[in-house]
C-alpha cells in the first residue's frame, strides 16, 4: 500500500493536488483534517471496523460525508439487496444491470494544474505546520524508513515477487490479457506450480453439523505450529509456506488448508479464528470481504448441497489431498511440495494421536 501511495502522491503532484498522508486511525484522520473541509468523499467499505470508522467520523465531522463505491463494477446494493446465496442466480442479477456500469469512460474530464492559484502553496509541510496535531507522513521517503515508524508485527518480511502501484498492477493485469486470458477457463489457471492469475474460490458446502463439534481428532496442532508450517501434513504445509513466502496461494489448496485446519483445532469456532489470523497476517488481500468470504466456504456458507454425514464436518464437503492430486497429477503436486517444503528444510513437529 505504501509503494502506492507513493506512486499516486507523485502523479497528484503533476497535478497541483497535495495528497497527505497521516499515521492516525481513519476515523481520527478524517475528524483532524477535515475542520475547515466542506465535503468528505471516502470508498464504500462493507467490513464492521470499516463501517464503525465511518460512523464515528460522521458523527463528529461538521460537514457531509459521502461514500462511493469504487471497489466493484457494479455497486453492491444495485447487485442485490438481500444476501444471495445462490452463485447462478446472482451472477443472472449482474448480467442484467452490468451494460450500465461498463461504459468507459464514463466521462471525460479535463484538469488543469495548479487546480486553485492558492493550491502551489498547499505542500506537505505547509498542512504540517498549520495542524501541527496531526501525525504527518511523508511519503517521499523511503518505505523501509516510514515502516520504522509504524507500529506493525515486524515478524512478517516483504513479499518479494509483487510489488504495490497502479503501474505494476497493469504490467500485471496486461501481462494476464497476453498470455493467460485464453486459458482462464481451464481448470490449469489453478496449477499450484504455475503463476497465479486467479484467486477465486468456487466451491460448494452445506453449514457445518453442531453435532460434530465434540468429534475426537486425530491430531492437534496450535497455530504456532500451523504458522511454521510444521505438521504432518506436506501439502498443507507447502500451502502454508506458499501464503507465508509470496502473500498467495492457490484458490483449490486455499479450501484444502481451511478445511484441514477443522480437523486439527478442537471446534468449528477455534478453526476459523485461526483461519482468519494466520490468512489477515499472510495473505495479501487479508482483512478483505472477498478473504473472509473464502474462508466462510469451507464452514459451508453459500451451501448448494448436503453431502453424506462424516465426523468432524458433518454434512459439508470434506477435501482430501487425493483429489487434489486427482485433479492436477502427482508430478504437479510433488513440483509444488518441493517448491515450498523441500524435504531436507521441512521439519515435521506432531502432537501425540489421541
Amino acid at each position: 500500500m505504501l509503494e502506492a501511495i507513493k506512486e499516486l502522491h507523485g502523479y497528484l503532484s503533476h497535478l497541483g493536488i497535495t495528497l497527505l498522508t497521516v499515521n492516525e486511525t481513519p476515523d481520527q484522520a478524517v475528524t483532524l483534517l477535515s475542520k475547515d473541509a466542506i465535503e468528505i468523499i471516502v470508498d464504500m467499505n462493507y467490513l464492521k471496523v470499516h463501517r464503525l470508522w465511518y460512523k464515528n467520523a460522521a458523527e463528529t465531522v461538521r460537514c457531509s460525508l459521502t461514500q462511493i463505491e469504487t471497489n466493484a463494477v457494479v455497486p453492491v446494493e444495485i447487485a442485490s439487496s438481500k444476501e444471495e446465496s445462490d452463485v447462478d442466480e446472482f451472477r443472472e442479477k449482474i448480467r442484467k444491470v452490468e451494460n450500465r456500469f461498463l461504459q468507459w469512460p464514463v466521462q471525460s474530464t479535463s484538469i488543469q494544474s495548479p487546480i486553485f492559484k492558492s493550491a502551489e502553496n498547499l505542500s506537505d509541510s505547509w498542512f504540517a505546520n498549520k495542524m501541527p496535531e496531526v501525525k504527518f507522513v511523508d511519503i517521499r521517503r523511503k518505505v523501509e524508513e516510514i515502516l520504522l515508524e509504524l507500529d506493525i508485527d515486524r515478524s512478517v518480511k516483504k513479499v518479494q515477487a509483487f510489488s504495490g502501484g497502479y503501474l505494476k498492477a497493469r504490467d500485471k493485469l496486461e501481462a494476464f490479457i497476453a498470455h493467460g486470458l485464453q486459458h482462464y477457463d481451464s481448470v490449469h489457471r489453478d496449477n499450484p506450480s504455475r503463476a497465479h492469475t486467479s484467486s477465486r474460490l468456487k466451491f460448494s458446502v452445506k453449514a457445518i453439523h453442531q453435532g460434530h463439534e465434540k468429534d475426537q481428532r486425530q491430531y492437534n496442532y496450535t497455530i504456532e505450529q500451523m504458522e511454521r508450517a510444521e505438521t504432518g501434513d506436506p501439502l498443507w504445509n507447502a500451502a502454508q509456506r506458499e501464503m507465508v513466502v509470496t502473500g498467495r496461494m492457490n484458490s483449490l489448496l486455499r479450501v484444502y488448508w481451511g478445511k484441514r485446519v477443522m480437523e486439527w483445532t478442537p471446534s468449528a469456532n477455534e478453526a476459523f479464528e485461526t483461519l482468519v489470523k494466520l490468512n489477515d497476517k499472510y495473505q495479501l488481500d487479508g482483512y478483505d470481504p472477498c478473504s473472509y468470504c473464502g474462508i466462510a466456504l469451507c464452514f459451508g456458507k453459500f451451501a448448494q448441497k448436503s453431502y453424506a454425514e462424516r465426523p468432524i464436518f458433518g454434512y459439508i464437503q470434506a477435501l482430501d489431498a487425493r483429489e487434489i492430486v486427482g485433479i492436477y497429477g502427482k508430478a504437479v503436486i510433488d513440483r509444488y511440495v518441493q517448491t515450498y517444503c523441500p524435504p531436507k528444510s521441512l521439519k515435521i513437529q506432531r502432537c501425540s494421536e489421541k
